[in-house]
């Protein structure tokens, strides 16, 4: 199963894809805990999209694979932006205010994740994510 959509890059956007990828996941069969890391992650994917990278289109594409895979592509064709090698490592040993800002998202969605890629392909940002 393969489900995709095209939403204009706005804050208003951001209830549209999550209410996408939220309803693809029931269509396909997804289990309540693999949804919510879904949401979570997706959150923060498309926060940053919406917000930093300059992007005028946002495409998602829910995939479910025969292993029962859930993969979810997040395209753009903002500004080039790789937040796997770009983004800082954060350092969950130290107290919050002591970390600084930027790279908690980005941490949270490789460790709830069973797989991360990113690649530019075309002058688009393609940020892939699987559980």
């Amino acid at each position: 199963m393969q489900f995709e959509q095209n939403f204009a890059n706005e804050k208003d956007s951001i209830d549209k894809i999550h209410d996408f990828i939220e309803q693809h996941c029931i269509d396909c069969s997804i289990d309540s805990a693999k949804t919510v890391k879904i949401n979570i992650c997706a959150d923060e994917i498309i926060s940053n999209i919406v917000h930093y990278s300059k992007a005028h289109l946002i495409s998602v594409k829910v995939t479910r694979g025969d292993n029962a895979m859930v993969v979810i592509s997040f395209t753009d064709d903002g500004i080039p932006f790789n937040p796997l090698k770009e983004t800082k490592e954060v350092d969950t040993s130290l107290p919050p205010e002591e970390r600084g800002i930027g790279g908690l998202g980005v941490f949270l969605v490789k460790k709830m994740m069973k797989e991360v890629s990113y690649r530019r392909e075309n002058n688009t940002n393609i940020f892939t994510i699987a559980i």
